[in-house]
């Protein structure tokens, strides 16, 4: 099958790896629908732990507000500008018997996961039709005394589709400690760093070997202060990093096949697809728009977008784009292969292998794109 091409995708923003009331989050999914609208967020994709309560209750599909909406309508969207409608996905957060977290986005049925061995696990997962994500694969930080528990250590498992390169509220916990909590929730931003460098590193370790997708989750729970102190607490109302301002501050922009079609399966799997294919970025929001920034491999006529594969051949050109003067960057196979300040970078590549780019503002961390793969001639 060709790859798809610039000219047949468009970029959809998406907030990934969020928890609902259903399990330990603090609002519904009638408030994340309210959050996602107040951001212009096209699409969500829940992960609550264990089951896919929400599905269960109608919540898939293109929704509008405080019901459910798919199961009247059998899914479609009759008035596609209308911008209250959100199309959510249904994922579930699953555990493992080594204690790794999975992102788990298709399965329609709970699954039973937490005694089986990873491998097994996943491959359960792949066998419901499930893309499957390895989530905060740095390992989850406990609240209060910064240790790391559960980090990744299958990284040659074949299976998966891809990995979280960023985790919005693991970033933010990194600096968590009980006398800054105030200024940790009415600024946010300041405590957050970006990307750590050594799941970077891992990611392009095995992008040598095969194509791996890089996704941001927010794992954002909006939890409220307990006995009601959010009440007296200005900096906690909404709960601690709410839906909407954690959905602003950062997205993955999924590239999909042109408009949505309305049709609420169609249009979820086309979702699903591109996080599975790595077609796509993550962008820091609250930096600056990530939407119009490009990278691509520019090839004759055609351009290539993130996760593609294309044999290597004389002319192609790897080009990254910015709306905004950055510090850009070319990265392959793990080491910086061109880098400029500016608005535009070209880079003619001489041998195969993964590239993605990276962008930085005021020395901050704000665009990652997924891998271009540059084959071997004839592979």
């Amino acid at each position: 099958m060709s790859e798809l091409t610039w000219r047949d995708l468009r970029p959809a923003r998406g907030a990934i790896h969020i928890h609902t009331a259903y399990c330990d989050g603090g609002g519904d999914v009638a408030e994340i629908l309210d959050a996602a609208r107040e951001t212009r967020t096209e699409f969500v994709a829940l992960s609550d732990h264990d089951a896919p309560y929400a599905l269960r209750d109608g919540w898939a599909g293109w929704q509008t507000g405080a019901a459910p909406a798919g199961a009247e309508r059998g899914g479609r969207v009759p008035d596609l500008v209308d911008e209250r409608r959100v199309l959510v996905l249904v994922g579930t957060e699953l555990r493992t018997r080594e204690h790794h977290d999975l992102l788990a986005i298709g399965p329609t049925v709970p699954v039973a996961t937490r005694d089986l061995d990873t491998p097994e696990a996943v491959r359960l997962l792949k066998s419901l039709g499930a893309a499957v994500f390895v989530v905060h694969p740095q390992g989850c930080r406990q609240m209060l005394s910064g240790a790391y528990r559960h980090a990744w250590s299958a990284w040659d498992l074949p299976e998966y589709d891809g990995i979280e390169i960023w985790d919005y509220m693991h970033d933010w916990v990194r600096a968590l400690r009980l006398r800054r909590l105030p200024r940790m929730c009415r600024h946010p931003e300041a405590f957050i760093h970006g990307p750590e460098p050594e799941i970077l590193a891992a990611w392009d370790e095995v992008a040598r070997t095969r194509p791996l997708a890089g996704l941001s989750g927010l794992d954002v729970h909006a939890k409220r202060l307990p006995w009601g102190l959010d009440r007296w607490a200005p900096w906690a109302r909404g709960g601690v990093l709410p839906y909407a301002r954690t959905f602003a501050a950062l997205a993955h922009y999924a590239l999909v096949p042109g408009p949505w079609t309305g049709n609420a399966a169609r249009d979820t799997q086309a979702v699903a697809a591109s996080l599975a294919a790595g077609r796509g970025w993550t962008a820091r929001e609250e930096l600056a728009p990530g939407r119009a920034f490009r990278f691509r491999l520019r090839e004759g006529d055609n351009a290539y977008p993130p996760g593609a594969r294309v044999p290597l051949a004389a002319g192609q050109v790897l080009e990254i784009e910015s709306p905004h003067p950055a510090r850009l960057r070319l990265v392959g196979g793990g080491a910086i292969k061109a880098e400029t300040e500016g608005t535009r970078l070209a880079h003619a590549p001489r041998l195969p292998g993964a590239y993605r780019a990276e962008g930085y503002l005021d020395g901050q961390a704000w665009v990652f794109t997924n891998h271009i793969y540059v084959r071997e001639p004839g592979e």
